[in-house]
């Protein structure tokens, strides 16, 4: 962490030999060049958190194939997520939370299937959750809070088999939780509150064993609380209102 101010000089994406960019939790203002990929063909991580970045995301990023890491996270970028990104096949986390970004969330991302954690929360995403996110098979971590979507649950969610958090809260998601969401044993966090979700809470829950955080309130379900969770001896907290 430093106090680092201006823009990022362009020059900088020009070295075809670097591996990894880290500039986060500075001062850092202005856009990214178009065309910041081109010359990195080697680059693998690239981290430019917690800065005043704005302008759109570059469509060239999906040119640096061998990315693993990008996190844009807590900056000012504006626009939707280039569909390039969907085709970086090394990508292991994708974080792009807390900025302004608007559309739907790519259905491409399917391609990512090393992607172990996709934090896109606090943004104004809009349109439904892609059914082809269930396809992401390491996936561990998905966060889409405080955005915009809506649609319901997918249940192809559930054969995300090594999911450990899932927070879905604050959209406008509808309909009933889907029974798959709850066979994945490895979940340890589940968040779908303040929403609209709608039916009876499932009571095949107590297949989650590992589950420490349940949080459902602020929706329209109906129906008992179930006595399956009674079964789960560590969760720490849960929420049914």
């Amino acid at each position: 962490m430093n106090n680092l101010t201006g823009s990022i000089p362009a020059t900088i994406f020009n070295i075809s030999s670097l591996l990894n960019i880290s500039l986060s939790n500075n001062n850092l203002s202005g856009s990214l060049p178009k065309d910041m990929c081109y010359a990195n063909p080697k680059l693998k991580e690239l981290n430019l958190s917690s800065n005043h970045l704005s302008g759109k995301i570059p469509t060239g990023l999906g040119q640096c194939i061998q990315l693993q890491v990008i996190s844009l996270a807590y900056n000012d970028f504006t626009g939707s997520i280039p569909n390039g990104i969907g085709n970086l096949v090394e990508l292991q986390r994708l974080s792009l939370r807390n900025n302004s970004l608007t559309g739907e969330i790519p259905s491409n991302f399917s391609h990512c299937r090393e992607l172990r954690g996709l934090s896109l929360s606090f943004n104004q995403f809009t349109g439904g959750i892609p059914q082809a996110i269930g396809s992401l098979c390491n996936l561990e971590e998905l966060y889409l809070a405080f955005n915009k979507l809506t649609g319901g649950i997918p249940r192809e969610i559930g054969n995300l088999s090594k999911l450990n958090i899932l927070q879905l809260s604050s959209n406008g998601i509808s309909g009933p939780i889907p029974t798959e969401i709850f066979n994945i044993s490895s979940l340890q966090e589940i968040d779908f509150s303040n929403n609209s979700l709608t039916g009876e809470i499932p009571s095949n829950l107590s297949h989650c064993r590992e589950l420490r955080v349940l949080s459902l309130s602020f929706n329209q379900f109906t129906g008992g609380i179930p006595q399956a969770i009674g079964s789960l001896s560590i969760l720490k907290n849960y929420i049914l209102l």
